[in-house]
């Protein structure tokens, strides 16, 4: 596998492809009458529920229920027929299409990203409901694909195309995705680090995760990685290293163990605040409930009563035979 050094390219069948022959050739035709181009795009999601994967990375992503209703909604997504499109419109189908092929191909270089960023700068991608998110929705479930497609290379080639996927996620603007990518490049050096020196995870490093984590919302993730960043700068010692360095790394560390002290927090709050909303709504149940039995009540009041009637009526008309 031959990987350049502003190029990451993953083929599972060793082909070998220039730039210029892949741009010339990967475009799909756009003479389907529903525009098939931006239909593919929209619904290119493919099965991986075989693929290994990280722990974090299925926990935040393997949600096949939402999948499926992705996959749905994208089947329900119906585009102007293209004889109806503007030549800008049909130009921004050949530029899905392309971009589809490209990722297909694990084509991961700067001419992937450029066809990312012109298609979501265009004016049609954001009159086309549903194309933003499809993208995120796809590169998602590409993403659990080539991870496991690259599980046996080596792990520079693994850190370039989780580096790709990482800058394909911040252009799309899906935080969480880049968030959990990045984690999982910090794993993957934390654990080749004992036979690459080079791949070692700085203290500092950890901490401007964490914080980046925090600043986003995504506290999970943050206490994840403080736990990690723990583990890891306990572990790691020098024995050549500087007083300075030393010091500097324990004051980072307490800093990454009060970070974590706050991710905690925020988790707790979040959960008590969901289970302070559960209580309110199973307030509001028996309360309804309550509001509903004295109507059943009357109801069934008013029957017997009603009942009782009828009955009394018949027993003076059978009296009154008797006595007649």
């Amino acid at each position: 596998m031959a990987v350049g050094p502003a190029t990451a390219k993953h083929r599972p069948n060793n082909k070998s492809y220039t730039d210029k022959e892949k741009a010339r050739t990967s475009v799909a035709p756009v003479d389907s009458q529903r525009g098939q181009a931006i239909n593919d795009c929209i619904d290119f999601i493919n099965s991986s529920s075989s693929l290994p994967r990280s722990n974090l990375l299925c926990c935040l992503l393997d949600n096949r229920s939402l999948v499926r209703a992705n996959i749905e909604a994208a089947q329900n997504f119906q585009p102007p027929a293209l004889s109806q499109m503007s030549n800008s419109s049909a130009s921004l189908a050949q530029q899905i299409s392309l971009f589809r092929t490209r990722i297909q191909n694990r084509s991961f270089d700067d001419v992937t990203l450029r066809i990312l960023e012109s298609i979501l700068a265009s004016d049609d991608a954001r009159s086309l409901n549903g194309v933003e998110s499809a993208l995120k929705q796809t590169m998602r479930d590409e993403s659990l694909l080539v991870l496991g497609e690259i599980a046996m290379e080596a792990v520079e080639i693994k850190l370039l195309c989780v580096d790709f996927l990482v800058r394909v996620f911040a252009i799309i603007g899906d935080v969480e995705s880049c968030l959990v990518l990045r984690y999982e490049a910090l794993v993957m050096r934390e654990e080749k680090a004992t036979s690459h020196p080079g791949l070692q995870v700085s203290s500092k490093e950890w901490l401007n995760f964490v914080e980046s984590s925090l600043e986003n919302g995504f506290h999970s993730i943050a206490h994840h990685a403080c736990e990690k960043a723990i583990i890891s700068c306990g572990t790691n010692h020098v024995s050549h290293a500087k007083m300075d360095d030393i010091l500097h790394d324990g004051h980072v560390v307490k800093k990454i163990r009060r970070l974590k002290d706050v991710a905690q927090l925020a988790i707790s709050s979040q959960s008590v605040e969901a289970q302070a909303q559960a209580h309110l709504k199973q307030k509001e149940d028996e309360k309804s409930t309550l509001q509903v039995a004295p109507t059943l009540e009357a109801k069934s009041t008013g029957s017997s009563q009603f009942r009782t009637g009828i009955l009394k009526h018949n027993l003076r008309k059978f009296h009154a035979y008797r006595c007649s």
